[in-house]
């Protein structure tokens, strides 16, 4: 299904954030406490700048310091929300950096071998796998070719100049051939003795995989396997988002692709529910809003296309609206 652009005039901004000097890549809302939202954006661009904002009052409140002995990191690609008042921010080169808001001095570069490239990172807290720290999913080694799952369990530092060095490798797993070109966490708990979460993965092959993260406290063991997969493309997956037991996904191709993930009666536990071919191709980012009403779509034509997110009607993924304000792409065929 094609989906129709909106004739009417695409609507303004309702202001505008001013400070970054390259071309904002990457923007995430914090919390607040209890998965509330709060009125702290962060942002990243493609100078390695990231800012830290305040939407109410519509100006700046911190810059995530300059960290002399990494010198320039180039692209900010992905900006998680570690736990209330951590970030990390991820860079094209693959250094991934600790942030720690409350100071604006508390930044360290994590002892990670990340893979370089796009491939976004996922971040599950402590409460989520009722583990004594929070844990980081990523694409791991040079080539990207292995999911690996680390525990951070030193987190403080007092300077630009340290490192959190303290990071305990749980699982890391080959994903064969199909490189990983994406990533994202599902908290959850599974009985009484296992705790666990969904790291969702999508590849360089356009196929989606689901992988079951477990820690069993009886044995202190953690397990990290794949428990089901569906290939909804033929091109790399760049973009995933998840509300209940739904994903979206999407990449370098002009379509979108629903996912459910309940297992019908033939026992099948992903399967495509529906797809929608866009106007233009490619897709960079996707984030489906906490309440499950909209769906909202980072473009490569520089546009964020606004989708129905509501996965039980048969209006799912149709065009809302287009927001036309940028002037420049976010990512490229280039850049890829």
């Amino acid at each position: 299904m094609r989906a129709a652009e909106p004739r009417r005039a695409a609507p303004s901004p309702l202001f505008v954030l001013r400070g970054h000097q390259s071309g904002v890549s990457c923007a995430r809302f914090l919390t607040a406490g209890d998965s509330q939202p709060s009125e702290l954006l962060a942002s990243g661009d493609v100078g390695g700048v990231v800012m830290l904002w305040d939407v109410q009052q519509r100006d700046p409140v911190l810059k995530m310091p300059y960290i002399e002995h990494v010198g320039s990191l180039g692209p900010v690609v992905d900006l998680v929300e570690l736990e209330r008042n951590r970030i990390l921010a991820r860079f094209r080169d693959g250094v991934v950096v600790y942030w720690d808001i409350r100071s604006a001095n508390a930044c360290a570069v994590l002892n990670l071998s990340v893979a370089p490239g796009f491939c976004k990172m996922g971040a599950l807290a402590s409460a989520e796998v009722q583990a004594p720290h929070p844990l980081i999913c990523y694409s791991g080694d040079e080539n990207g070719n292995s999911l690996a799952v680390v525990e951070l369990s030193k987190t403080s530092t007092n300077s630009v100049a340290g490192d959190v060095n303290e990071c305990k490798h749980v699982a890391q797993v080959s994903v064969g051939e199909s490189l990983l070109t994406s990533i994202a966490c599902v908290g959850g708990c599974t009985n009484d003795q296992d705790f666990g979460a969904s790291i969702l993965t999508g590849h360089e092959g356009g196929e989606l995989r689901r992988w079951k993260f477990s820690v069993s406290h009886e044995h202190a063991q953690h397990r990290l396997r794949s428990s089901s997969s569906v290939r909804p493309f033929s091109v790399p997956i760049l973009a995933l988002s998840h509300h209940k037991s739904y994903i979206v996904c999407a990449g370098a191709s002009e379509k979108l692709f629903l996912i459910n993930t309940e297992p019908d009666q033939n026992q099948n536990s992903m399967r495509i529910a529906k797809g929608m071919t866009l106007r233009t191709p490619g897709i960079s980012d996707l984030s489906w809003r906490p309440d499950g009403r909209i769906i909202a779509a980072s473009c490569w034509d520089g546009a964020v296309r606004v989708l129905d997110g509501r996965a039980h009607r048969r209006s799912v993924l149709s065009l809302v609206a287009v927001l036309k304000h940028h002037s420049e792409r976010y990512v490229n065929e280039r850049s890829l």
